[in-house]
């Protein structure tokens, strides 16, 4: 039998060429090429082996010290009629210490580890912390093959839509599942039954962030202790970026100067505002508020009185709202409100003339160019719009807002317009 050199290429073509292939390994071993690592050469022939496609012929050659970190791998095409002599450098297993247990990992596994949350920022756009849940419930769905990894929210930051938790679900009072997501605590195992599956908890969270929360996994199957001990760390992962993501976001949708949402957050919500309005066919309602002569108020008192008033103003507005309405600053002098559903017309407007009475009734101390100080007031005027009546889309409801606030000013200032009533 000849002897001639092959390239990672020239194997692939001829395993191909001799057929017998399913779909998958087909894929895997047109992934290869010239410059594919050992590694993946070893993965993309793992199945084939397994499957029976090649067979391995046993190797009685005892490596040398020297050579420990190569591994020959003989094998043989039993449908090309031929037989490789593969020498790969070995993968040799990483050892990672937990829970005093000793888990092994091969190369490709803690690279898996390593990027498995590395994609952020994709298309100039921020991960949301419910997309990265659902990347860490894969995740562990991954490492459990065939489990199903659902999150349960405890507490979370904001108004984010965070369903309530169905305690009946839990085998966990809400006593026990709040120590769950501590750190240190262990993970909770159910082995599945024969009329029963089998069940996982792994609490996960940040107290000085303010989220916690459990991944439920659901599982056919036993599982081993190393599975479940890296799941576990798939999940402590995930926990970690989750609470940095958590903090870049407050960086990022909040006014720096007010302490309020920004223009980029309000565009965001307002969008998925009307979108819940639309599919609930409840009302909601935009407002527009603009402090009335507020470049007086710079050339008065300077910027640094001027960034005050901003200021006040937000905090005024902020405590005369629902717990449910969204506070934004848009830009310059002027905020912006969204009415959560369901709200009626009346209501709305209601809402609106409170905001504005707390505004004017509000005292500003300010200090003058010249270090006195003195107690001042501003007014605001505000234009609103109605879900619906005024239009279904955020445009729709901005356009009519801004020309009603507009309307406000051109005719008195210190005063709420809304567009026609509904009724």
């Amino acid at each position: 039998m000849s002897r001639i050199p092959m390239s990672p290429s020239d194997l692939v073509d001829l395993l191909q060429s001799g057929g017998r292939l399913t779909k998958e390994e087909d894929l895997a071993l047109s992934g290869l090429s010239p410059t594919s690592s050992s590694g993946e050469l070893r993965r993309a022939l793992l199945p084939l082996i397994e499957r029976g496609r090649l067979r391995r012929i046993e190797d009685d050659e005892t490596p040398s010290e020297t050579e420990l970190r190569i591994e020959t791998l003989r094998l043989e095409d039993p449908v090309g009629r031929a037989r490789f002599r593969l020498r790969l450098e070995r993968e040799l297993p990483l050892r990672i210490t937990v829970d005093d247990n000793v888990l092994s990992f091969a190369h490709h596994e803690l690279e898996e580890f390593l990027t498995a949350y590395q994609s952020l920022v994709s298309l100039d756009k921020i991960l949301s912390p419910r997309e990265l849940i659902h990347e860490i419930e894969r995740g562990v769905e991954r490492r459990l093959q065939g489990s199903r990894a659902e999150f349960h929210s405890l507490t979370m930051p904001g108004n984010d839509g965070w369903p309530d938790l169905d305690w009946e679900s839990l085998p966990l009072s809400p006593t026990e599942a709040e120590e769950l997501a501590t750190p240190g605590s262990p993970v909770l195992y159910w082995p599945p039954s024969p009329n029963e599956e089998g069940r996982i908890l792994v609490g996960l969270g940040d107290a000085g962030v303010g989220w916690s929360g459990l991944i439920d996994v659901t599982l056919p199957s036993p599982v081993g202790y190393d599975e479940i001990a890296k799941s576990r760390l798939v999940v402590a992962q995930g926990e970690s970026i989750l609470s940095t993501l958590i903090r870049l976001q407050g960086v990022i949708l909040y006014d720096f100067l007010t302490g309020i949402h920004n223009r980029s957050y309000f565009s965001e919500q307002l969008e998925r505002e009307t979108r819940l309005a639309q599919r609930r066919d409840q009302p909601m309602a935009l407002l527009i508020i603009d402090i009335d002569d507020f470049k007086s108020f710079n050339t008065r008192y300077g910027y640094e009185g001027g960034d005050r008033v901003l200021a006040i103003v937000a905090c005024v507005l902020k405590a005369a709202l629902r717990g449910t309405d969204t506070l934004a600053r848009y830009g310059g002098e002027e905020f912006a409100v969204i009415l959560a559903s369901p709200i009626p017309f009346e209501e709305a407007q209601r809402i609106a003339e409170r905001l504005r009475a707390a505004v004017a009734d509000e005292p500003l101390p300010l200090t003058e160019l010249d270090g006195s100080s003195i107690t001042g007031h501003v007014t605001v005027s505000i234009g609103g719009s109605f879900f619906g009546t005024h239009g279904s889309h955020p445009h729709e409801l901005w356009t009519v807002a801004n020309r009603e606030v507009l309307r406000a000013k051109s005719t008195g200032k210190n005063r709420v317009c809304f567009g026609p009533d509904p009724s």
